[in-house]
């Protein structure tokens, strides 16, 4: 069976193609995982013109006119479009695991609250990306969305600082989890991060 993790964010510039692109790689990197589909859904198609002009192992570059099957894949990352609605694209199937990339920002915050379905059917998974453990705003927005989102249901809040390793591999062609990766400054902590993200995901 296919496992999909859909992700998705209230707006753009949360750096959702940046995780999603990782997130394939720490997958393709696992032992007993033999295919690995990025599902390029976004207007833009960023996740899948990097996949075209960067090969990356174990990874096959999918977009909505691409032949393949995605029962034919172990796991499926579907990159979707920045969302004003949480139905705005889904799949026909049981098995998908939605996760929410956003930035500590009460604009992204607002964004999410206002998600006609979100209430009904809240996400798996809530990234915080570029998250500041020194700084107050962020930790305060933090507890707000746990607050929130305790009433809803079983919510898992992931915080992942901001490192200049995930745009700095990306714009060299490669993700956090190729050998020349750990030349950059926060390399480790990345991988750390991006790991514990999908081992949570494993489990849902």
């Amino acid at each position: 069976m296919t496992h999909i993790i859909q992700i998705s964010t209230p707006k753009g510039g949360a750096g959702k193609t940046t995780i999603a692109l990782n997130l394939a790689s720490c997958y393709a990197h696992r032992q007993g995982i033999k295919r690995v589909g990025l599902l390029d859904i976004d207007p833009q198609q960023s996740a899948y013109e990097f996949l075209i002009a960067n090969p990356q192992a174990s990874i096959t570059a999918l977009n909505k006119n691409s032949p393949e099957d995605t029962k034919d894949f172990d796991i499926i990352i579907a990159d979707t479009s920045p969302v004003r609605d949480q139905d705005s694209y889904s799949f026909d199937c049981d098995n998908v695991v939605k996760v929410y990339i956003m930035q500590p920002s009460y604009l992204d915050a607002d964004s999410l609250f206002r998600l006609s379905n979100v209430a009904a059917n809240p996400p798996s998974i809530i990234v915080l990306n570029r998250f500041d453990n020194r700084s107050k705003s962020h930790q305060k927005i933090f507890e707000d969305i746990k607050k929130e989102f305790e009433t809803l249901g079983k919510t898992e809040i992931v915080k992942i600082p901001e490192l200049k390793v995930f745009q700095m591999s990306l714009m060299s062609g490669y993700t956090i989890y190729d050998p020349r990766a750990k030349a950059i400054s926060g390399s480790n902590e990345a991988i750390m991060r991006v790991t514990f993200l999908a081992d949570i995901l494993s489990f849902l």
